[in-house]
């Protein structure tokens, strides 16, 4: 599957999460989902057999929520002059 993400942003977002421990199980990883703008996600998480595999199907999950729900993940991102951002 092609990521609607840069790939720059893809490839960081990678990098990160296949080095957090909730990604060590499905079930664990739905652990994480009991925050309110996760929440509504936690039963729809898709299932993977690796840590890779588990964070290249949740981030493609959750982009293709925040697209149908037109709700932003994460409000410190910011879309301008062609480029996207990530406060910290």
């Amino acid at each position: 599957m092609v990521s609607l993400l840069p790939a720059k942003t893809y490839s960081h977002c990678v990098d990160l999460l296949v080095r957090c421990d909730e990604f060590q199980s499905n079930d664990y990883l739905r652990t994480v989902f009991i925050v309110e703008d996760l929440a509504r996600y936690r039963d729809e998480i898709p299932e993977g057999k690796s840590i890779a595999e588990r964070v290249h199907l949740l981030i493609d999950f959750l982009v293709q929520m925040n697209l149908s729900h037109y709700q932003p993940l994460n409000p410190h991102m910011h879309h301008g002059n062609g480029k996207e951002s990530i406060e910290t």
